[in-house]
């Protein structure tokens, strides 16, 4: 499960380190980043953090290290934050599954549902995804299952 956490998270910043304009910020601690290969770098370094303390069933920490790549990605122009809306649905995603594994469920849905909102759409994923369990029974999850079933999945 991390390999894949992480595989993902990799092709999708791949994709936005592709595409992105050079720009120069601060992550999330306040370190200086400058070009778009040190944001994606950040970005990917955060998400094996999450990988890793998600391995260790550090949810808390995941999600820490989750957030902390939310707030690099939102450090980016809106022209890249539009271009790249598939790896904010992504670390939403991400975000929903760590929150439900501390049993924050509604926390949890809500960030299904931004995860949803920006572009994610992976309906086969989020059936069989046991970090989910806990959520997978209410009734706003399968009204969510119903919308990305009705469009594309994954």
């Amino acid at each position: 499960m991390k390999k894949i956490i992480f595989a993902l998270c990799a092709v999708a910043l791949s994709a936005a380190a592709a595409r992105a304009q050079t720009t120069v910020g601060q992550d999330g601690d306040g370190r200086t980043v400058t070009g778009q290969a040190d944001y994606a770098e950040a970005i990917r370094t955060m998400c094996g953090e999450a990988a890793e303390a998600r391995a260790e069933s550090d949810y808390a920490k995941a999600e820490a290290s989750i957030r902390q790549a939310l707030m690099v990605f939102e450090s980016q122009g809106r022209g890249f934050q539009e271009e790249n809306a598939e790896l904010k649905g992504e670390l939403y995603y991400g975000m929903a599954r760590y929150l439900a594994l501390q049993e924050m469920k509604d926390e949890a849905l809500d960030a299904l549902a931004l995860a949803i909102d920006h572009g994610w759409a992976d309906y086969r994923r989020a059936k069989s995804d046991g970090d989910l369990d806990n959520i997978r029974r209410t009734k706003r999850f399968r009204q969510m299952m119903r919308t990305i079933k009705g469009g594309k999945s994954s």
